[in-house]
């Protein structure tokens, strides 16, 4: 039902692409999480994260003028590094990495503008990301990575969140946009199979992240 909405807006979006106003672009920059989810039975464990970093690249498009449309297809790709503290056995660390296709589909208002150089703008709208390519690994005694089966990582298969932020843009050309993500956290369950016990814990949480991007607008 979601992926059946996500085609909507976007079949929406092509048969509007005849009005007034469109314009297609290229942007690129870096993601941050600046908090983590908590788990949702941590009485077995506690966890220290870091912050995940990442970048994102991708296509835009914008309809309209001073009011107007702007949905977004970006590759984005995220590495988490944290640690859980189990009671019954000791510290595990884990990295993610999360590889996922985000689809905003964000409407916006120029808020004013200094001739033909400089105009600030405002932006809101939903974002649905998809999982494309993510995989965990856990920290081996030597130092290095490696995928253990005892532990399972369950990622839900879409994950739905708000995107807003600012962004100026210079000449009509060059975007510079900041953004803030509430979304839910796209994994679902990370499950540890230790000692002859199953301990397991949810992702309950949504995920606050920061984008910071750069883009170029092609001229209509």
């Amino acid at each position: 039902m979601k992926t059946r909405l996500v085609l909507l807006i976007i079949a929406l979006t092509c048969t509007s692409t005849t009005f007034a106003g469109f314009n297609l672009g290229v942007k690129g920059g870096y993601t941050t999480t600046l908090s983590f989810s908590t788990l949702g039975n941590a009485g077995w464990a506690t966890i220290n994260p870091q912050n995940a970093q990442g970048l994102h690249v991708g296509l835009f498009a914008r309809i309209g003028n001073k009011v107007y449309f702007q949905p977004e297809l970006l590759y984005n790709r995220e590495i988490n590094e944290y640690t859980f503290m189990v009671n019954e056995v000791g510290n595990i660390k884990q990295l993610s990495t999360i590889s996922t296709c985000d689809v905003p589909f964000l409407f916006g208002w120029r808020m004013f503008r200094i001739g033909d150089g400089f105009n600030m703008r405002f932006t809101i709208g939903p974002k649905f990301r998809f999982n494309i390519n993510s995989s965990t690994k856990y920290a081996a005694t030597d130092g290095s990575w490696y995928i253990n089966e005892n532990y399972i990582d369950e990622l839900y298969p879409i994950a739905i969140g708000l995107d807003t932020g600012l962004g100026v843009e210079l000449f009509g050309l060059i975007n510079l946009e900041v953004r803030y993500n509430l979304i839910s956290d796209i994994r679902k369950t990370t499950t540890l199979n230790e000692i002859g016990s199953v301990i397991s814990t949810q992702y309950k949480d949504p995920l606050n992240t920061f984008n910071v991007s750069l883009g170029i607008k092609f001229r209509k």
